[in-house]
Order: C-alpha cells, then sequence, then structure tokens
C-alpha cells in the first residue's frame, strides 16, 4: 500500500532547487531495517503516485533514476540487531517533468518528504531574427514575442531610437 495521504502537514520538507540537465540526490534514513536486510524502503512521487523503487528493486524504467542504500548505523539490543540505513535517490539529467514532491517511505509510512523544483533556463519560442515592420503613422502595430523557463521569464520591450539603445 502506498501512503500518499493529504494529511502530510506535520512531516518537515525539503526543497531543492536544480537546474535541468544536472543532478539531484534525495536522502532519508530508515531506522527498522533488520541487518537480515528486511528493509522496507519506497520512493515516490505524490502528485501522480509514480513509485521508483521499493526495497532497492526498480519499478520505473527511467534509468536516469538510481537508488543506493548504506548502513551507517548497528543497534544491538538484547537479541534484537537493527541498522539505520541511508536510503537515497539519485536523478541523473533532470528534466521539467521530474517536478514533484517526493516521499521516502518505510512500511507504510512517510519518513521524508523532498519539494523539488525544476528550474529551467528562459528561451525564446518565437523566432529571435530582427524583423523591420513599416506602417502608416496612426496604425498600429503588433509584436509578439514568446519565451518560456521556469521561473517564468520577465519580458521587456525596448524601443531603439536613431542607433540609441
Amino acid at each position: 500500500m502506498i501512503n500518499s495521504s493529504s494529511d502530510d502537514s506535520h512531516l518537515s520538507r525539503d526543497y531543492i532547487n536544480v537546474n535541468v540537465g544536472k543532478r539531484v540526490r534525495m536522502e532519508c534514513e530508515l531506522s527498522n531495517a533488520t541487518i537480515s536486510g528486511n528493509m522496507k524502503g519506497l520512493w515516490l512521487r505524490l502528485e501522480d503516485a509514480e513509485v521508483f523503487f521499493y526495497l532497492t528493486s526498480r519499478i520505473n524504467s527511467d534509468q536516469r533514476f538510481q537508488i543506493e542504500q548504506r548502513p551507517i548505523l548497528h543497534i544491538i539490543n538484547g537479541t534484537s540487531s537493527y541498522e539505520v540505513m541511508t536510503y537515497s535517490l539519485t536523478i541523473d539529467d533532470v528534466r521539467s517533468s521530474d517536478d514533484g514532491t517526493y516521499s521516502c517511505q518505510e512500511d507504510n509510512r512517510i519518513i521524508k518528504l523532498f519539494v523539488l523544483n525544476i528550474v529551467e533556463r528562459p528561451y525564446f519560442v518565437t523566432d529571435e531574427s530582427t524583423t523591420l515592420l513599416r506602417t502608416q503613422i496612426g496604425k498600429n502595430v503588433s509584436i509578439a514575442c514568446e519565451a518560456h523557463g521556469k521561473p517564468s521569464p520577465f519580458l521587456r520591450w525596448i524601443k531603439k531610437i536613431d542607433g540609441i539603445d
């Protein structure tokens, strides 16, 4: 069962900004993993409930997503032995579509949330070439310019008068 409950307001969130094409790593600690390897970790994106890894098994076929688990602490309590594990999700060559809230879960319990904000450099959608427009005095002229990016780019028009910028 996937826990994507909307009542996660008490959980801390790590906010991560990453540029398109870069690598991002999200890391959480799982503490109910026994030394025998009985780890019940899960990584998913909450917006679409897309599961990326369960334990160390790949669920998503996208090879840009990688999982790593490392033991960081052994706890011996009487006859029981436990490991605290670092459970990491790495995304290589991030895309705009990777934007969202990622959840690290253990035994159907959200351990940590990561809000991944993908930053995309502004780019022009329309032709960037210079075009000479001629019209009659008093007539309207429409000029269009479209650019995309994240955050949304701010566009400003500048009128060039007789060679002066």
